[in-house]
């Protein structure tokens, strides 16, 4: 694999050298990590980072698709929490073919929250499918509340119920066509 200037001193190398040998890291694993101290919500969803081998990690985050650089690698986890890694489960072969996915991707500008995120991502290298389980529970979640919102007898509250309702179901919609379209 190609050595790539990430710009990390050997302390920050030796952190993440450790990290790979804690984790027991292989190439094209998903590390799923929490925010913490950042608010409830953000403490919700989950942040996929995929591992490429030797110390580089890819992210699809508010910049896009990016092989993640120390200064970043080392603002961000303060606050990061590993919440579990999601181990790639193919061959060789699939292993290399899933980075080759990473890589294809690499400097795409296309990060959306919810059409677009960085668990789409990660599916996409470990499945070759980009869906994500947060967007579909969250569209579902939407849809259940707005319908709720549309019982109410303030008709604002029942417009918003209906945008809601609308919105989330459109989610849950493209979500669920993205799984039959594999």
């Amino acid at each position: 694999m190609t050595t790539l200037n990430l710009a990390c001193n050997w302390q920050q190398t030796q952190a993440l050298q450790a990290f790979i040998y804690q984790y027991h890291l292989q190439p094209g694993d998903a590390i799923i990590v929490k925010e913490h101290d950042k608010g409830f919500v953000r403490s919700l969803l989950d942040h996929y980072v995929i591992y490429l081998g030797d110390t580089l990690f890819m992210a699809n985050y508010r910049d896009g698709v990016k092989i993640l650089d120390c200064p970043t690698i080392f603002r961000f986890l303060p606050s990061m929490k590993v919440d579990r890694i999601r181990r790639f489960t193919g061959s060789d072969q699939e292993r290399w073919t899933a980075i080759q996915r990473a890589f294809a991707q690499r400097d795409r500008e296309s990060y959306h929250l919810i059409a677009d995120n960085c668990e789409h991502f990660a599916n996409e290298v470990q499945y070759g499918i980009a869906y994500s389980d947060q967007a579909l529970t969250g569209g579902t979640a939407a849809t259940f509340i707005g319908i709720g919102m549309m019982s109410s007898r303030n008709s604002l509250v029942q417009l918003i119920g209906g945008l809601l309702t609308i919105a989330g179901g459109a989610v849950t919609v493209a979500e669920v066509m993205r799984r039959m379209e594999a």
